[in-house]
Order: structure tokens, then C-alpha cells, then sequence
């Protein structure tokens, strides 16, 4: 595993970590603004690479999305994020048992 690879990993851990905490320290629905805050953020890091590998994670990659497809997924992600961020609220009550429906 290369030190860029080790980075990623370690990186992923955190945010993991991050969301978890979020979870059980504030709520479900900030919760579900800290997935979505870190869906957008990887969206903005997709959309300005120059190209997104696709595949299996450990194999080499099948193929890579670049220049105007990489933008468009990327796109693609910050918008997923900011609904999960603004709809918060719904998606507790759509994925959870939570009382917190009206």
C-alpha cells in the first residue's frame, strides 16, 4: 500500500469516526447534515480531479471518468449532498423509527 493510498485510508477512518460521533453525541438529523457536509466535500474534490477511477476497491480499476464526465459526477455529488443536508429532517423520518415525525 503506497503512503497515498495509507492517507486515503486513515482519512476515511476519521470521517467515519466523525460521523459516528456526530451521530451519538447530537442526533440523527445532524447526523445525516455531517454525511451530507461530507458528501459535498468529496463531490467538490471529484468534480476538480482529473479523472475519478471506477471499480472494485483493491483491483485495478475497470475505467476512469475524466475531464467533463469526472465534473459531472462530482456535480452530481454535491447536489446529493446538499438535499441530504437541506432534507435532513425527512430522512430521519424515512429511514429511522424516530418519534421525531410530525
Amino acid at each position: 500500500m503506497s503512503v497515498s493510498e495509507t492517507r486515503k485510508t486513515i482519512f476515511g477512518y476519521l470521517q467515519l469516526a466523525a460521523i459516528v460521533a456526530v451521530f451519538l453525541v447530537a442526533g440523527e438529523v445532524p447526523g445525516y447534515r455531517i454525511v451530507g457536509i461530507f458528501v459535498v466535500a468529496h463531490g467538490f474534490a471529484a468534480a476538480w480531479s482529473e479523472s475519478i477511477p471506477v471499480g472494485i476497491k483493491g483491483k485495478e480499476p475497470s475505467f476512469y471518468l475524466k475531464g467533463s464526465h469526472a465534473t459531472i459526477a462530482g456535480i452530481g455529488m454535491i447536489i446529493l449532498g446538499a438535499l441530504i443536508i437541506w432534507l435532513a429532517p425527512e430522512l430521519v423520518c424515512a429511514l429511522s423509527k424516530s418519534r421525531l415525525c410530525s
